[in-house]
């Protein structure tokens, strides 16, 4: 049987891009290497956090500005919220935290409601302890996602608008002929007009380029025992030296999860990543706790080692193959990509279905690696 087009790896963008493509009217196949909604790649860890004053780059903004309504519109499809805004406080040394300069900076030029607090503001609001030092700036529009429901709604969205989904049925190759590329899978072969690679940390088997070259990493998420209090708190981050580490709300069987944003080492195989947590990314997320967070259980009670894959300038991949004009990429998440999956999903239709998109993606493309 011949497709529209195949969506190779159905974690969130590929989830995405199935959803969008099929709303559209093409008939779509994506295509799974494990179950679907699977916890072995970067889709994964119960909550991310959403958020527009992004110190990353100014250029994701409106790209963010585009997101918010469709996270919207997907709860209201599913009758629940999958984006909480319960707000995100980052906190850092005074005078020695660049990102709350750049946070602040962002909010300015785009408009984006933020607070500065101070260290007593913020203990007359929360159960944390920030030294006299800190101060913190939040974004009260920002929040978190729910990972494992955002996917599950992607999926079924998808299949309602007539989107075939095919869990351990990995891709092994593409091959692009004059009927159109043929996709071998471990089940045997497909054709399709156009082919979306939404692989993750797989991505270099499937790329068919030499640049970028994307590594896979991998870092630990941990979830920790806390009072009822932690349960309604923003989102929180602390801008230090030697990490940018971040926590959400108090989860009703779970607690407080913590991560650190800076990878522990690289993964040689996404398909047989460690999940041991080394002793030194324990004592360093449980230093948090001892520092910021009284009252929360130093114990942890869930873990979970997460990948993300990295392009060279930790920026994302997506747009049109630079040799193959019937394949788009979407992919070299580098661990900020999650909140912006509805809208990298349209951006995937609008590309296959236009070969451009209105959405600002020049930063993201192939172009800037072959320079």
């Amino acid at each position: 049987m011949k497709y529209d087009v195949i969506v190779a790896g159905v974690g969130a963008m590929g989830s995405a891009s199935v959803y969008s493509l099929a709303k559209r009217g093409l008939n779509v196949l994506g295509l799974e290497q494990f179950a679907l909604g699977h916890d072995r790649g970067s889709s994964n860890g119960q909550r991310r956090i959403v958020r527009r004053a992004y110190f990353e780059k100014d250029d994701y903004i409106p790209l963010l500005n585009a997101a918010y309504p469709l996270w919207d519109d997907l709860g209201d499809q599913m009758g629940k919220a999958l984006f909480h805004r319960v707000g995100l406080c980052v906190f850092g040394e005074k005078g020695n935290s660049k990102l709350a300069d750049r946070i602040q900076a962002a909010g300015k030029t785009y408009s984006i409601p933020l607070e500065v607090l101070s260290a007593k503001d913020a203990a007359s609001r929360y159960p944390f302890e920030i030294p006299e030092s800190f101060h913190g700036v939040l974004e009260p529009e920002a929040g978190y996602a729910d990972v494992e429901a955002t996917l599950a709604a992607l999926q079924h969205l998808a299949k309602m608008e007539g989107a075939t989904l095919k869990g351990q049925e990995g891709m092994t190759s593409w091959t692009n002929t004059k009927h159109g590329i043929e996709v071998t899978t471990v089940n045997g072969q497909y054709l399709c007009d156009q082919l979306v690679l939404s692989t993750g940390g797989w991505s270099s088997r499937f790329l068919q380029s030499e640049t970028p070259t994307l590594k896979p990493k991998r870092t630990p998420q941990m979830w920790f025992d806390a009072p009822e209090k932690y349960e309604k708190v923003p989102c929180f981050a602390f801008d230090l030296p030697e990490d940018f580490y971040y926590g959400f709300p108090s989860q009703k069987g779970m607690g407080v999860k913590l991560a650190a944003y800076k990878p522990i080492d690289d993964v040689s195989d996404p398909s047989t990543v460690d999940q041991k947590i080394p002793e030194r990314s324990k004592k360093e997320i449980g230093g948090i706790i001892d520092r910021f967070l009284p009252g929360v259980s130093r114990q942890h009670s869930h873990e979970k080692m997460c990948f993300y894959t990295l392009t060279p300038d930790e920026h994302f991949l997506v747009g049109i193959h630079p040799k193959e004009k019937n394949v788009i990429v979407a992919g070299g998440c580098s661990g900020h990509m999650f909140k912006f999956t509805p809208v990298i999903g349209e951006i995937v239709a609008d590309l296959a279905l236009h070969g451009k998109t209105p959405h600002p993606i020049g930063f993201l493309g192939f172009e800037r690696f072959a320079r």
